[in-house]
Protein backbone atom coordinates (compact mmCIF):
# COMPACT_ATOMS: atom_id res chain seq x y z
CA UNK A 1 0.00 0.00 0.00
CA UNK A 2 1.17 3.18 -0.96
CA UNK A 3 1.81 6.58 1.15
CA UNK A 4 -1.38 8.58 1.38
CA UNK A 5 0.57 11.12 0.41
CA UNK A 6 3.40 12.07 -1.86
CA UNK A 7 5.18 14.32 -0.40
CA UNK A 8 6.29 12.14 2.63
CA UNK A 9 7.87 14.03 6.32
CA UNK A 10 6.47 11.95 9.03
CA UNK A 11 6.30 14.89 11.39
CA UNK A 12 5.08 12.61 14.99
CA UNK A 13 5.41 8.91 15.11
CA UNK A 14 2.98 5.79 16.27
CA UNK A 15 3.20 5.96 20.08
CA UNK A 16 1.25 5.85 23.55
CA UNK A 17 -1.23 8.42 23.58
CA UNK A 18 -0.54 9.03 19.68
CA UNK A 19 -2.38 6.08 18.09
CA UNK A 20 -1.23 6.99 14.47
CA UNK A 21 1.71 8.99 12.36
CA UNK A 22 1.08 12.54 11.56
CA UNK A 23 2.54 13.60 8.14
CA UNK A 24 3.30 17.07 7.27
CA UNK A 25 4.13 19.22 3.79
CA UNK A 26 6.66 21.42 2.20
CA UNK A 27 5.56 24.72 -0.13
CA UNK A 28 8.23 22.94 -2.91
CA UNK A 29 5.85 19.27 -3.19
CA UNK A 30 1.95 21.04 -3.18
CA UNK A 31 2.16 23.00 -0.41
CA UNK A 32 0.28 22.56 2.82
CA UNK A 33 -3.69 22.09 1.13
CA UNK A 34 -1.98 18.87 -1.47
CA UNK A 35 -3.95 16.25 -2.25
CA UNK A 36 -4.46 13.39 0.22
CA UNK A 37 -5.09 9.91 -1.87
CA UNK A 38 -6.00 6.10 -0.93
CA UNK A 39 -3.50 3.77 0.12
CA UNK A 40 -5.08 1.30 -1.60
CA UNK A 41 -8.05 0.35 -2.98
CA UNK A 42 -11.18 0.04 -0.80
CA UNK A 43 -14.73 1.07 0.11
CA UNK A 44 -15.37 4.15 1.94
CA UNK A 45 -17.03 3.76 5.76
CA UNK A 46 -17.47 7.05 7.03
CA UNK A 47 -16.55 10.57 6.38
CA UNK A 48 -17.21 13.78 8.44
CA UNK A 49 -16.99 17.67 6.69
CA UNK A 50 -17.70 21.03 7.83
CA UNK A 51 -15.09 21.37 11.05
CA UNK A 52 -12.63 23.71 11.56
CA UNK A 53 -9.91 23.59 13.76
CA UNK A 54 -11.11 22.95 17.27
CA UNK A 55 -8.09 23.44 19.20
CA UNK A 56 -7.47 23.41 21.94
CA UNK A 57 -11.22 23.52 23.02
CA UNK A 58 -11.63 19.85 22.44
CA UNK A 59 -10.28 16.72 20.84
CA UNK A 60 -11.46 15.60 17.43
CA UNK A 61 -10.15 14.31 14.19
CA UNK A 62 -12.49 16.85 12.29
CA UNK A 63 -12.97 16.34 8.66
CA UNK A 64 -11.96 12.33 7.48
CA UNK A 65 -12.42 9.63 5.46
CA UNK A 66 -12.02 6.21 7.21
CA UNK A 67 -11.84 3.38 4.66
CA UNK A 68 -12.20 -0.16 4.61
CA UNK A 69 -9.29 -1.41 2.61
CA UNK A 70 -10.20 -5.30 3.04
CA UNK A 71 -8.29 -7.95 4.81
CA UNK A 72 -9.28 -6.37 7.92
CA UNK A 73 -7.54 -3.07 7.18
CA UNK A 74 -8.97 -0.11 7.66
CA UNK A 75 -7.40 3.48 7.50
CA UNK A 76 -8.47 6.92 8.76
CA UNK A 77 -7.57 10.28 6.87
CA UNK A 78 -8.18 12.64 9.37
CA UNK A 79 -7.56 16.73 9.95
CA UNK A 80 -8.79 17.02 6.11
CA UNK A 81 -9.20 20.96 5.05
CA UNK A 82 -12.72 21.98 5.37
CA UNK A 83 -14.82 21.81 1.87
CA UNK A 84 -11.91 19.34 0.28
CA UNK A 85 -13.46 15.98 1.34
CA UNK A 86 -14.00 14.29 -2.13
CA UNK A 87 -15.69 11.13 -1.26
CA UNK A 88 -19.11 9.83 0.46
CA UNK A 89 -19.72 6.76 2.46
CA UNK A 90 -20.41 3.34 0.44
CA UNK A 91 -18.60 4.73 -2.04
CA UNK A 92 -15.52 2.20 -3.65
CA UNK A 93 -12.36 4.09 -4.22
CA UNK A 94 -9.37 2.64 -6.27
CA UNK A 95 -5.62 2.66 -5.08
CA UNK A 96 -4.38 6.37 -5.80
CA UNK A 97 -7.65 8.14 -5.73
CA UNK A 98 -8.19 11.62 -4.38
CA UNK A 99 -10.27 11.99 -1.07
CA UNK A 100 -9.80 15.52 -0.01
CA UNK A 101 -7.02 17.88 1.01
CA UNK A 102 -4.16 18.16 3.95
CA UNK A 103 -5.93 20.95 6.70
CA UNK A 104 -5.90 21.74 10.36
CA UNK A 105 -9.50 20.66 11.22
CA UNK A 106 -10.15 19.39 14.06
CA UNK A 107 -7.57 19.07 17.42
CA UNK A 108 -4.53 20.20 15.82
CA UNK A 109 -2.09 21.69 17.99
CA UNK A 110 -1.71 25.39 17.33
CA UNK A 111 -3.86 24.74 14.20
CA UNK A 112 -0.50 23.25 12.41
CA UNK A 113 -1.72 21.74 9.10
CA UNK A 114 -0.84 18.01 8.66
CA UNK A 115 -2.48 14.86 8.21
CA UNK A 116 -2.76 12.29 10.87
CA UNK A 117 -3.31 8.97 9.46
CA UNK A 118 -4.23 5.28 11.45
CA UNK A 119 -4.37 1.97 10.38
CA UNK A 120 -6.50 -0.56 12.01
CA UNK A 121 -5.89 -4.09 12.35
CA UNK A 122 -9.19 -5.91 12.63
CA UNK A 123 -10.39 -3.09 14.56
CA UNK A 124 -6.61 -2.31 16.86
CA UNK A 125 -4.95 0.28 16.18
CA UNK A 126 -1.27 -0.38 14.72
CA UNK A 127 1.86 1.42 13.72
CA UNK A 128 0.88 2.08 10.07
CA UNK A 129 4.66 2.51 8.38
CA UNK A 130 5.25 -1.03 8.06
CA UNK A 131 2.47 -1.62 5.74
CA UNK A 132 3.19 1.53 3.57
CA UNK A 133 5.38 2.12 0.82
CA UNK A 134 6.47 4.88 -1.42
CA UNK A 135 5.89 4.68 -4.47
CA UNK A 136 8.49 6.17 -7.30
CA UNK A 137 6.87 8.92 -7.88
CA UNK A 138 6.78 9.82 -3.83
CA UNK A 139 9.43 12.16 -2.20
CA UNK A 140 10.66 11.24 0.75
CA UNK A 141 12.08 14.75 2.45
CA UNK A 142 15.31 14.66 4.25
CA UNK A 143 13.67 15.94 7.11
CA UNK A 144 10.99 12.93 8.05
CA UNK A 145 11.26 11.08 11.21
CA UNK A 146 12.65 7.43 11.03
CA UNK A 147 13.82 7.56 7.45
CA UNK A 148 15.01 4.32 7.85
CA UNK A 149 12.04 2.54 8.18
CA UNK A 150 10.47 4.06 5.35
CA UNK A 151 10.67 1.26 2.87
CA UNK A 152 10.35 2.47 -1.09
CA UNK A 153 9.70 0.40 -4.12
CA UNK A 154 7.09 -0.62 -6.77
CA UNK A 155 4.45 -3.05 -5.71
CA UNK A 156 4.84 -6.70 -6.93
CA UNK A 157 1.65 -7.06 -9.12
CA UNK A 158 1.08 -11.05 -9.94
CA UNK A 159 -2.32 -11.28 -12.61
CA UNK A 160 -4.61 -14.14 -11.96
CA UNK A 161 -4.42 -17.71 -14.15
CA UNK A 162 -6.37 -19.52 -15.79
CA UNK A 163 -7.98 -22.67 -14.23
CA UNK A 164 -5.58 -25.27 -14.66
CA UNK A 165 -6.46 -28.94 -12.71
CA UNK A 166 -3.42 -30.20 -13.84
CA UNK A 167 -1.75 -27.79 -11.20
CA UNK A 168 -1.76 -27.02 -7.54
CA UNK A 169 -3.66 -23.62 -7.04
CA UNK A 170 -5.48 -21.47 -4.71
CA UNK A 171 -8.80 -19.45 -5.60
CA UNK A 172 -8.90 -15.75 -4.05
CA UNK A 173 -11.92 -14.95 -3.34
CA UNK A 174 -11.12 -11.79 -1.35
CA UNK A 175 -9.85 -8.30 -2.49
CA UNK A 176 -6.46 -7.14 -1.21
CA UNK A 177 -5.16 -10.32 0.26
CA UNK A 178 -1.51 -9.09 1.05
CA UNK A 179 1.73 -10.79 -0.65
CA UNK A 180 5.22 -11.24 1.00
CA UNK A 181 8.65 -11.56 0.05
CA UNK A 182 8.67 -14.66 2.66
CA UNK A 183 6.08 -17.09 4.46
CA UNK A 184 6.42 -14.54 7.97
CA UNK A 185 4.66 -11.83 9.27
CA UNK A 186 6.47 -8.75 9.44
CA UNK A 187 7.48 -5.99 7.34
CA UNK A 188 7.91 -7.42 4.22
CA UNK A 189 4.85 -6.75 2.57
CA UNK A 190 5.06 -6.45 -1.07
CA UNK A 191 1.68 -5.75 -2.51
CA UNK A 192 -1.69 -7.28 -2.76
CA UNK A 193 -4.02 -9.98 -4.42
CA UNK A 194 -7.06 -9.34 -6.50
CA UNK A 195 -9.64 -11.76 -6.52
CA UNK A 196 -8.85 -14.42 -9.05
CA UNK A 197 -6.64 -17.94 -9.74
CA UNK A 198 -2.73 -18.26 -8.79
CA UNK A 199 -0.88 -21.04 -9.36
CA UNK A 200 0.75 -22.68 -6.42
CA UNK A 201 4.82 -23.82 -6.44
CA UNK A 202 5.39 -24.47 -3.01
CA UNK A 203 3.36 -24.80 0.23
CA UNK A 204 5.14 -24.33 3.84
CA UNK A 205 2.90 -24.97 6.73
CA UNK A 206 4.10 -22.27 9.93
CA UNK A 207 0.79 -23.50 11.40
CA UNK A 208 2.89 -24.60 14.60
CA UNK A 209 5.00 -21.42 14.92
CA UNK A 210 3.11 -19.29 17.95
CA UNK A 211 4.40 -16.20 15.59
CA UNK A 212 2.49 -16.92 12.81
CA UNK A 213 0.28 -19.69 12.76
CA UNK A 214 0.06 -20.13 8.88
CA UNK A 215 0.19 -21.88 5.68
CA UNK A 216 1.68 -20.22 2.87
CA UNK A 217 1.96 -20.51 -0.75
CA UNK A 218 4.56 -19.49 -2.98
CA UNK A 219 2.49 -17.99 -6.17
CA UNK A 220 5.91 -16.82 -7.86
CA UNK A 221 9.54 -16.16 -7.45
CA UNK A 222 10.08 -14.83 -3.80
CA UNK A 223 6.20 -13.96 -3.66
CA UNK A 224 3.93 -15.63 -0.64
CA UNK A 225 0.51 -15.27 0.77
CA UNK A 226 -1.21 -17.40 3.48
CA UNK A 227 -4.03 -19.16 3.72
CA UNK A 228 -6.71 -16.96 5.59
CA UNK A 229 -10.27 -17.04 4.99
CA UNK A 230 -11.55 -16.25 1.73
CA UNK A 231 -8.54 -18.68 -0.21
CA UNK A 232 -9.28 -22.18 -1.39
CA UNK A 233 -6.87 -24.62 -2.35
CA UNK A 234 -6.86 -27.34 -5.14
CA UNK A 235 -4.88 -30.12 -5.71
CA UNK A 236 -3.61 -30.87 -8.81
CA UNK A 237 -5.71 -33.64 -10.32
CA UNK A 238 -2.95 -35.95 -11.84
CA UNK A 239 -4.16 -38.92 -13.97
CA UNK A 240 -4.95 -42.04 -12.54
CA UNK A 241 -2.44 -44.59 -12.82
CA UNK A 242 -4.04 -47.80 -13.47
CA UNK A 243 -2.33 -51.20 -13.15
CA UNK A 244 -2.69 -54.12 -14.89
CA UNK A 245 -4.20 -57.02 -13.42
CA UNK A 246 -2.93 -60.35 -13.49
CA UNK A 247 -4.76 -61.33 -17.07
CA UNK A 248 -3.33 -58.54 -18.47
CA UNK A 249 0.03 -59.49 -17.77
CA UNK A 250 -0.15 -62.86 -18.81
CA UNK A 251 -1.78 -61.34 -22.06
CA UNK A 252 0.84 -58.60 -22.22
CA UNK A 253 3.92 -61.72 -22.13
CA UNK A 254 2.34 -63.40 -24.58
CA UNK A 255 1.89 -61.19 -27.01
CA UNK A 256 5.73 -60.10 -26.26
CA UNK A 257 6.36 -64.22 -26.68
CA UNK A 258 4.88 -64.28 -30.01
CA UNK A 259 6.38 -61.47 -31.49
CA UNK A 260 9.77 -63.36 -30.18
CA UNK A 261 8.48 -65.95 -32.30
CA UNK A 262 7.82 -64.33 -35.44
CA UNK A 263 11.32 -62.79 -35.51
CA UNK A 264 12.79 -66.29 -35.22
CA UNK A 265 10.56 -68.06 -37.84
CA UNK A 266 11.56 -64.96 -40.43
CA UNK A 267 15.34 -65.38 -39.21
CA UNK A 268 14.68 -68.97 -40.28
CA UNK A 269 13.14 -68.74 -43.74
CA UNK A 270 15.64 -66.10 -44.26
CA UNK A 271 18.53 -68.30 -44.72
CA UNK A 272 17.02 -71.69 -45.03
Amino acid sequence: MRYPNNYITITQIFKPGHLGADLGWNSSHGGPYHDIIAIAGGVVVATTEGYNCTWPDYKSYGNYVYIDHGNGITAMYAHLKRGSVAVKRGQRVVEGQKLGQMGNSGWCIRCAVHLHFEIRKNGNKVDPIPYLRAMPNQYISDKTLIPERIKRGEEVTIKPEAADRMRDQIKVNIDNLNIRSNPYLGDNKIGMLQRGIYNVYEQRDMTHEQSNGYLWYRIADNVWCAQVNGVDFYKAELPEIVHPTELEKANQTINEMKKDFKLVFDIVNKYS
